[in-house]
C-alpha cells in the first residue's frame, strides 16, 4: 500500500502546485484580464447584436419579396383581360377607319371634292 499512497501524495501535490501556478498567475494580471473579458464580451455582444440586425433585414427583405411577387402575379392576370379589350378596340377602330375610307372613296368617284380631301387627310395620319 505504500506505493499507492506515494503515488497518491504525488499527484495531490501535481495539483496543489498547478493551482497555485494558475492563482498566481490570476493574481499577478487582475486587470489585464478584465480588460480581456470585457472587450471580449464587447466584441461578442456587438457580433451577436449584428447577427440579429442582419437575420432581421434578411426577413423583412424576404417578405417584401413574397409580397412583390405576389403583386406582379396579380397585375399579369389583370393584364391580360386589358390587353384582349385593347386588340378588339383596335381591331374595331381599324374597321371604322376602313369603312370611312371606302365610304369616302365612293364619294370621290361620284366627283364629291370634300371626300377626296378626306381620303388625302387619312394618309397624312
Amino acid at each position: 500500500m505504500n506505493p499507492l499512497f506515494a503515488f497518491i501524495a504525488t499527484k495531490k501535490r501535481f495539483m496543489v502546485d498547478f493551482w497555485r501556478r494558475h492563482f498566481a498567475q490570476g493574481v499577478s494580471k487582475p486587470r489585464t484580464e478584465r480588460l480581456v473579458r470585457r472587450v471580449g464580451g464587447a466584441a461578442f455582444a456587438f457580433l451577436s447584436l449584428l447577427v440579429v440586425v442582419t437575420c432581421v433585414g434578411a426577413a423583412i427583405a424576404l417578405g417584401q419579396i413574397k409580397s412583390l411577387k405576389s403583386d406582379i402575379a396579380t397585375l399579369h392576370r389583370e393584364l391580360l383581360p386589358l390587353r384582349e379589350r385593347l386588340g378588339k378596340l383596335e381591331q374595331v377602330e381599324k374597321t371604322k377607319r376602313d369603312l370611312e375610307k371606302e365610304a369616302a372613296f365612293g364619294q370621290f368617284l361620284q366627283g364629291d371634292d370634300a371626300a377626296a380631301a378626306r381620303i388625302d387627310s387619312g394618309h397624312h395620319h
